[in-house]
């Protein structure tokens, strides 16, 4: 069976229609769950949401992302030590001016309008770590991989590691200096705004790199995941129900949402099964759907990080406007029109940059040295502007200073 299944040489090597789908699937999600997120309060009521927040998002969310990114390094054609070294910087710099867009623009505004001390300590989330920081570390570190030719089973044994020795360091890094603690935050979960640290989620694409690797030596792709989808989606059953409904200290994601951050091996390792479910379920998928909706996904595929920065900044003015609006209650049916509303200017904004932006991506790559040093300068400038506040700088462990 095996024979029928797999070949010796790279036989699988063009684009993975199913690879485009569970990426467009991961980015729209994220819109979903970060409307539901930020801007309706208490959306634990619609049972719906309940489900896209608290149980899915915490398992195919940004972990299916990260797994996808993974595979698309072993199906690049163009991969090299340099190019992943600045594609890796690149990543980190859209990650930084994306933070400086949503948390110091307007922190600047509201400050120099009401002179509200309190604003100051936002501006320290301009430095922080979030999906794009960790995929600039990640691209950066594979450069370091293909330098030293490691395979796909080395790179994974060496985020297995990583996690252990990030799970025991967890909170454990107190300097007392909180820009030298978030700095940490960047590699292990510290208590700062540290969302997806690197060492934490590095099994994630690692996986992926692993996954895709032998999905390059398939030579029958309907038998590999006809094989696999029962026995994934029976491990996706078993660990939904041990996490949510067991009383066991396991599996974290479903009673401590912080463990996004922290993850460990204990929820990673179904977390890959999951996803690969949803892989396998996506390659069905892919049989069924018109070549029109192919194309459209891979689209949203080939533009996943500029879905992910506007959506991010609309998602961001809207939940400033809401939250500054006294009279104005998100209810269930506000958000969903919120929901269809902030994808459809995604999905504008993109098409709009994708057609018109070719002067602004000419300016960056003929100056990059000089972009890049802006971002830098500018970023460390709001840090300082937040150092002189009341150094109450909101994370995810003190819920935004929300005292939960």
């Amino acid at each position: 069976m095996a024979d029928k299944i797999f070949s010796s040489e790279r036989v699988n090597t063009g684009r993975q229609i199913e690879l485009d789908l569970l990426k467009a699937f991961s980015i729209i999600m994220m819109i979903v769950t970060h409307c539901i997120d930020d801007l309706y309060i208490g959306y634990e009521v619609h049972t719906p949401f309940l489900v896209i927040n608290d149980i899915l998002a915490q398992s195919v969310g940004a972990m299916s992302f990260m797994i996808c990114m993974g595979m698309g390094c072993v199906f690049s054609k163009n991969a090299s030590p340099d190019k992943y070294v600045r594609r890796g910087i690149s990543l980190l710099m859209t990650g930084q001016l994306l933070n400086l867009v949503r948390y110091d623009v307007p922190g600047l505004i509201i400050f120099m309008v009401t002179g509200d001390e309190s604003v100051r300590d936002h501006c320290m989330l301009t430095f922080s770590s979030d999906i794009l920081e960790f995929a600039g570390l990640f691209f950066i570190l594979m450069g370091l991989f293909s330098y030293l030719k490691l395979k796909s089973g080395h790179i994974f044994a060496i985020a297995i590691v990583l996690n252990v020795i990030a799970s025991f360091l967890k909170l454990s890094i107190n300097t007392g200096y909180y820009g030298i603690d978030q700095f940490f935050g960047l590699f292990v979960f510290t208590d700062t705004e540290s969302y997806f640290p690197l060492f934490h989620w590095l099994i994630y694409p690692a996986f992926g790199i692993v996954l895709g690797e032998i999905l390059t030596h398939v030579k029958d792709k309907k038998r590999f995941y006809g094989y696999s989808i029962i026995p994934t989606m029976i491990i996706w059953i078993g660990y939904y129900y041990a996490g949510i409904f067991v009383e066991q200290d396991i599996f974290k994601f479903y009673n401590e949402w912080q463990s996004l951050a922290y993850v460990s091996l204990f929820d990673a390792i179904p977390q890959l099964i999951i996803n690969f479910s949803m892989l396998c379920m996506f390659y069905f998928l892919s049989r069924l759907i018109t070549d029109r909706a192919k194309t459209v996904a891979g689209y949203i595929s080939k533009n996943i990080n500029r879905y992910y920065c506007v959506h991010s900044v609309i998602v961001f003015v809207a939940a400033a406007i809401v939250e500054a609006s006294y009279r104005f209650k998100v209810t269930t049916k506000t958000c969903y029109v919120f929901i269809v509303v902030v994808t459809a200017m995604t999905a504008v904004g993109v098409f709009l940059y994708d057609r018109y932006g070719e002067p602004l991506r000419a300016f960056a790559r003929k100056h990059t040295v000089l972009c890049y040093t802006t971002v830098m300068v500018l970023s460390v400038m709001a840090c300082v502007f937040a150092s002189l506040g009341e150094n109450h700088y909101p994370n995810l462990n003190n819920n935004y200073n929300n005292g939960e």
